[in-house]
């Protein structure tokens, strides 16, 4: 992790303004020595006073209470990291489970329940089967005295009861290695990830080093490599407060 700037002090601060101070002092003195009159050497202080300050000091990394906002964006940093942590390691568990889920469900033998005229069998393994038994079943009535009504529907419902039965095969593996659990769980530690990484977007970054945290977490390698090479497509508000950092720090 890139080593952040040490906030600024009082200190500091003081240190800044006393070599300033000790600048214009030597500089009074040099004119002085130079043989300028006093009120040459007033103006002069004037003049230099009244220039645009160089190399500003950012306003949210060494303004008052700074210490106060590193010291809230560290808290935020090391619960966003444990969040993090978390659902990295949920969604190893549930990879694995999820793997052990897949090969048992492989064994789930389909149910065959016959054939059709064309002699292929009727069979769950058949997803368009699967599909014509719904709409059969949901728009055939067969009461209704039509040749072959009867047997379609209740072929199709044949079929579709021995799907339900598959299933039920398919969720008592579930419940076993608890699978379905277990994604859960993923999906709730992402989103506590999600909810804890939106609270260090919507702070101002008290830092340069903050706010290139932001900006790896925004735009860095991985998340361009998860989108493809292209710009993950942030919505405004949650991008609006690194933008801001982005100006305040640049701008100075």
């Amino acid at each position: 992790m890139t080593a952040e700037p040490k906030p600024a002090t009082s200190r500091n601060l003081e240190d800044n303004g006393h070599e300033q101070g000790s600048a214009s002092v030597c500089s009074t003195a040099e004119q002085a020595r130079a043989g300028l009159s006093r009120r040459q050497i007033v103006a002069t202080l004037a003049t230099a006073a009244s220039l645009p300050a160089v190399a500003m000091v950012p306003t949210g990394a060494f303004a008052t209470g700074a210490p106060a906002a590193l010291s809230s964006w560290h808290r935020l940093l090391a619960a966003w990291q444990t969040c993090h942590s978390e659902a990295e390691t949920a969604s190893r568990v549930c990879d694995k489970i999820g793997e052990d889920y897949e090969a048992a469900v492989k064994k789930v033998p389909h149910i065959t329940i016959g054939y059709d005229c064309a002699n292929k069998p009727i069979t769950t393994a058949c997803a368009v089967m699967l599909a014509d038994a719904r709409r059969t079943v949901s728009g055939v009535r067969y009461l209704e005295n039509y040749p072959g009504n009867y047997e379609r529907h209740r072929s199709a419902q044949k079929l579709l009861d021995a799907q339900e039965r598959r299933f039920a095969d398919m969720k008592r593996i579930d419940t076993r290695l608890g699978y379905s659990a277990a994604a859960t769980a993923c999906d709730d530690a992402w989103e506590r990830e999600g909810e804890a990484k939106r609270r260090l977007m919507d702070m101002p970054a008290p830092n340069r080093a903050a706010a290139l945290w932001k900006l790896e977490e925004l735009f860095g390698p991985k998340q361009l490599e998860d989108e493809g090479g292209g710009i993950p497509p942030w919505t405004a508000d949650y991008t609006a407060q690194f933008f801001d950092d982005v100006r305040r720090f640049l701008a100075n």
